[in-house]
């Protein structure tokens, strides 16, 4: 009996400890939010990325005919949005408190193109 108490309390312990290891740290409470916000930033996609600069994130399956930054079938920026992350990047590089822009966004050649006109 003694032996079966113990597999039982060491199996709920693996459980326990296998689904602690599977909960991310951005949805851990405990940890710092530095910590936290490093872990979701390091999940995302660039376009969840992109639509944290607008302080949204359309879904058109919720809300038809929402304006989307990117066609949700190839994943690429569309002309006006590319138009725009590309007038942000100059205007931060021209701005004086800003020494270094990086950026990790790619605009396709045609795209590229339309908005060169």
């Amino acid at each position: 009996m003694r032996r079966l108490g113990t597999a039982v309390i060491g199996i709920l312990l693996f459980v326990s400890f296998a689904t602690a290891q599977e909960t991310p740290a951005y949805k851990n409470p405990k940890l710092p939010v530095e910590m936290r916000v490093s872990d979701l930033v390091q999940r995302m996609t660039l376009e969840e990325k992109v639509a944290q600069l607008g302080s949204f994130w359309p879904n058109e399956k919720f809300i038809p005919g929402v304006y989307l930054p990117f066609d949700p079938k190839t994943r690429k920026f569309n002309p006006s949005t590319a138009e725009k992350l590309l007038k942000l990047m100059e205007a931060l590089e021209e701005h004086d408190d800003v020494s270094k822009v990086f950026s990790n966004f790619d605009i396709d050649a045609e795209t590229m193109a339309a908005v060169s006109g």
